[in-house]
């Protein structure tokens, strides 16, 4: 439940980057069995075949009137500048270890700073890079939790 897990100052963390952050740590700590984490890559497997399938469902559930009633100009530059800092920041950080600046720009940083796997399909679909499919979906759920976190700091002190 919301209330057991801490906020930091002002700031709600969002569940979901607790999930993230909790899941990375069990792993790394090579806590979890291997035959689950054979599971759970099945069933992300089954459920990310379907491409268009989750296109679908992204546009289906996107409330735009929920959309349109926080689009202002401070949400707009925010976000801006988050999706800016992903693009240069992992390009960056990437060509220091030889790694090419857009596909790294693309999966490390677009994909971490978009909605997920609806997100990934633009992306990459946009870059012409879908055989990056699985990189963008570990930068989206573990640089997903990292950039949630990030954003519910500034848009917390700046709003």
């Amino acid at each position: 439940s919301k209330s057991i897990l801490p906020s930091i100052g002002k700031v709600s963390i969002h569940m979901y980057a607790y999930m993230v952050v909790f899941s990375a740590v069990l792993n790394i700590a090579n806590v979890i069995p291997q035959e689950v984490k054979l599971g759970a890559k099945r069933l992300a497997d089954f459920f990310t075949k379907p491409l268009m399938c989750m296109c679908g469902i992204g546009i289906a559930f996107t409330d735009l009137g929920e959309f349109i009633k926080v689009l202002n100009f401070s949400t707009v530059f925010v976000c801006f500048m988050v999706v800016l800092g992903a693009i240069i920041g992992a390009g960056l950080v990437d060509m220091l270890f030889g790694f090419n600046f857009v596909e790294s720009a693309m999966t490390a940083g677009l994909c971490m700073a978009n909605r997920g796997g609806t997100g990934d399909l633009q992306v990459l679909g946009a870059g012409k890079r879908m055989n990056l499919m699985s990189y963008a979906q570990i930068s989206s759920r573990i640089g997903g939790a990292i950039i949630l976190l990030l954003a519910s700091v500034v848009f917390a002190y700046f709003r």
